[in-house]
């Protein structure tokens, strides 16, 4: 293993083992024995109910925005190469901060990585207005008396901002191009060693895919796709909300409905802002403050609950559907 490589992996391997450390530190806090007394009482039938709810929410329903997306791009995938490139996806996803590694399918798919890519970031824009919609509606109801209106409005500014500035990132060609050909640059000003030139090197066989990029992106945005893939979203939460809540209802807790929505928004900002694998640790800590606050003492082992619902769902489609093309 070569010097760049190996230190990439010495610093994804440390970033795993501090989130682990900080997984575990985070249960000892919330309390051992809770987290044991609620584990105990687990009602495996509700528990495997929620597994299936996060199944399809995490699995199925993303396979559906690929069919229709790729018919709309005419990549002309079928099933079988489907299930491989969303199965690779979303377990990297799973895996790596802030969902990035989602984006290793567009490097598996030879002679359509543009194409994949512009399903990627579609897809993720479309979850991230979703995501940013919903956290607004959690924190308006629970920070109404906190917040002022000034302060919604200059968030709702922001926001649409970067939204604006992301839409035309990925429809807008030339742009692309400026923004690749100046990060070649940088490259090559700063690049030192074969590591850098590697980089660089992929840099350049990427801008020939560009074209075929903007190309998909612009068909994937026509209405129909977009409501349709907003719908798929929308659906996508409301599984996982259930699943979320099928989760504490197998402990035997009784949760509300918003507060769970609020645990689920709060865990997506962690991970999305954690630099951990998966947001492991240190992406757990909102959520976990928020359900101590709520008086669930049950919190420690919702998180061992829910971090082991989502991994089994990843890797067990990943090891039926990611092995072949």
């Amino acid at each position: 293993m070569k010097e760049g490589q190996l230190k990439v992996k010495l610093k994804e391997h440390l970033w795993l083992i501090l989130g682990g450390m900080i997984f575990f530190i985070l249960i000892i806090q919330i309390g051992l024995k809770e987290t044991w007394l609620a584990l105990k009482v687990v009602n495996p039938f509700y528990f495997l109910g929620s597994l299936i709810l996060i199944a399809i929410g995490q699995q199925f329903i993303p396979l559906l925005k690929w069919i229709l997306m790729n018919h709309k791009t005419k990549m002309d995938l079928d099933i079988r190469k489907i299930l491989f490139f969303t199965s690779h996806a979303i377990l990297g996803g799973t895996i790596t901060p802030v969902r990035s590694g989602e984006f290793v399918a567009a490097f598996m798919g030879k002679g359509v990585q543009g194409k994949i890519a512009s399903l990627l970031l579609f897809n993720r824009l479309i979850e991230s207005i979703v995501t940013f919609l919903i956290a607004l509606f959690v924190f308006g109801f629970f920070l109404k008396d906190v917040i002022s209106l000034e302060s919604w409005i200059s968030f709702g500014i922001i926001l649409g901002s970067l939204l604006l500035f992301f839409y035309f990132l990925v429809t807008k060609e030339q742009l692309g191009l400026w923004l690749l050909t100046k990060g070649q640059k940088i490259f090559t000003i700063l690049g030192k060693g074969k590591f850098s030139k590697k980089i660089l090197d992929s840099e350049k066989k990427m801008t020939k895919e560009v074209g075929e990029f903007y190309k998909s992106t612009r068909k994937l945005f026509s209405m129909d796709t977009v409501i349709f893939v907003l719908l798929l979203t929308i659906l996508n939460w409301a599984l996982i909300l259930l699943a979320n809540w099928g989760i504490f209802f197998s402990m035997g807790v009784s949760i509300s409905l918003m507060t769970v929505l609020a645990v689920i928004v709060l865990s997506a900002i962690g991970s999305f802002i954690s630099p951990t694998p998966g947001g492991i640790g240190l992406g757990d800590i909102p959520s976990a403050y928020f359900l101590l606050t709520q008086g669930c003492q049950e919190a420690g082992a919702y998180l061992i609950l829910a971090r082991f619902a989502v991994y089994v769902v990843a890797f067990g489609w990943y090891f039926l559907m990611g092995k072949g093309r």
